[in-house]
């Protein structure tokens, strides 16, 4: 009867998670295809597109990521009975990053409680803070990424704690995973190592990983764990990279993405000052005041302060202060930066300012304490939804967003329309043509999906008989002069700030 009293409020606690990851599933389900598909979920579908067609997955070490994400949406859209670009549509294309972003609360549950509350007020912030909920609606590799790290974390956490050597398997598949996600990861991996040996470091906090530890671990299998989560990542990656053997030369590619992360790094046309994360997070602009960055900034602030001078154990709050640090150093100082990439490091700090968010919660004794909760939880709540549906629902796409970067026009989706127009127009017994002239053109291939016969061109074909034709800026003046008088041109958006050119025969133009 006393061990079923202890797992009592722990029982509790996965129970709430497991609602709150239910109601973050149904939340972010809501309006799925509200935003224009982004280029970079353009590029994931056709790399999807090709997973159902049966091709074996390549990865190209120049400008991509790893497989983890088109094997997941790949899932997805065989459940939908989906297997070409052309039945894609964008709430399906999403899907897979809703139920691992749900998922990843669910996994919050794995990690020691501090203090109670701490879990399910990181919970709250996770499901409902902005850049969570608009990214968790995003068709990117950054919320895998986020459920990788938080069980790589979790798994250690419990296998310190039970010596089960599970949870070193469980490692294990989840370093691979983060690695089959992004090449980044390596940078979060070995960051998170650093981590906790700078904080083993400190006599407090040594004491309490010993108090932590289980009586089932020694050296020697310390050893045969680390072991273990290093063959098993390993042969995720090969297996992932290679596409189970089919590409041999995949897992030689990964390899050969480090230095060619490390370039990257240096901008790409991505450059932007060290404090623009920062900016992003804290400025309040037209659409809304930032409510998460400042909530998250102050319970974090206390959370880190509160877990030095405390009876409880706190190596792990310890750990992700100095892990959150860390990465967020390390990306504010790489000229590459897009916002998506703040997840690395918010993903630490929502955990710290659940701590702190839940030690509020327990300043106060008798009657006080259980109003004092539920104020501080509705505020909060309140405020974070406030920031979330304007930003993440209603503006999605406008250029003040922060987190709306290089976004898809929304003027784009007259295109398809514009097209099917003018091919009702044309000969019925010829193909209709659509030739694309430019370097840069995504994410047209997503928007011209439902067309059979598009090509993508440096300069436009002279044998070609197109019946449309797509331009950018810099090539239109070519392209109107090859095509002659009979073309009528039309500007289109594209991308925030990008326009491209629509030319159609005259004759479509007419009654």
């Amino acid at each position: 009867m006393k061990s079923t009293v202890k797992r009592l409020p722990k029982i509790r606690v996965w129970l709430w998670l497991v609602c709150i990851a239910i109601a973050t599933a149904v939340f972010y389900k809501t309006g799925l295809d509200i935003r224009p598909v982004h280029t970079d979920e353009a590029v994931n579908a056709v790399i999807t597109s090709e997973r159902l067609a049966g091709q074996a997955y390549h990865y190209d070490p120049n400008d991509r990521h790893g497989p983890s994400l088109s094997w997941l949406e790949s899932k997805v859209f065989e459940f939908y009975s989906v297997n070409k670009l052309g039945d894609m549509n964008a709430a399906e294309l999403r899907i897979s990053s809703v139920l691992t972003a749900a998922a990843s609360i669910v996994v919050l549950g794995l990690l020691p409680e501090a203090l109670p509350g701490a879990l399910l007020t990181s919970a709250l912030i996770f499901a409902l803070g902005a850049p969570f909920v608009f990214y968790g609606r995003y068709a990117l590799h950054e919320p895998v990424l986020i459920f990788s790290t938080l069980l790589l974390i979790a798994s250690l956490s419990r296998l310190w704690t039970t010596g089960n050597l599970k949870w070193a398997l469980i490692a294990g598949l989840s370093t691979g995973l983060a690695l089959c996600t992004k090449e980044a990861s390596l940078i979060t991996l070995i960051t998170i190592g650093l981590s906790i040996f700078v904080c083993s470091k400190f006599k407090s906090s040594r004491a309490e990983l010993i108090e932590t530890r289980s009586p089932l671990i020694n050296q020697s299998r310390v050893r045969f764990a680390l072991t273990l989560i290093l063959v098993v990542s390993v042969g995720l990656v090969l297996l992932a990279y290679s596409s189970f053997g089919k590409n041999p030369s995949g897992f030689y590619d990964f390899f050969r993405s480090i230095p060619l992360l490390l370039k990257r790094a240096a901008g790409s046309g991505h450059e932007k000052p060290w404090y623009t994360y920062a900016v992003w997070l804290l400025k309040p602009t037209e659409l809304s005041f930032p409510f998460f960055g400042w909530i998250t900034l102050g319970f974090a602030t206390l959370g880190a302060i509160r877990s030095f001078f405390t009876p409880h154990n706190t190596f792990l709050i310890r750990t992700l202060v100095v892990y959150g640090l860390f990465i967020f150093l390390i990306y504010s100082f790489t000229p590459y930066k897009t916002p998506w990439l703040m997840l690395e490091f918010l993903m630490p700090a929502v955990l710290v300012a659940g701590y702190g968010m839940a030690s509020v919660w327990n300043l106060s004794k008798g009657n006080l304490n259980p109003v004092l909760q539920r104020a501080i939880t509705l505020i909060v709540i309140f405020l974070l939804v406030r920031q979330t549906d304007r930003l993440c629902f209603r503006y999605t796409s406008e250029s003040q967003n922060p987190f709306s970067y290089s976004s898809t026009s929304p003027d784009l989706e007259r295109l398809p329309l514009r097209l099917n127009h003018v091919a009702a127009t044309a000969t019925a017994n010829k193909p209709f043509i659509v030739a694309v002239v430019s370097k840069d053109y995504w994410p047209l291939p997503w928007t011209l999906r439902s067309f059979n016969h598009v090509g993508y061109f440096d300069q436009l074909p002279e044998t070609l008989e197109v019946s449309a034709v797509i331009s950018s800026l810099e090539y239109a003046p070519t392209v109107a002069k090859q095509l002659g008088k009979n073309w009528v041109q039309e500007f289109v958006g594209l991308r925030q700030d990008v326009l491209i050119v629509l030319f159609t025969p005259e004759s479509s133009h007419s009654g």
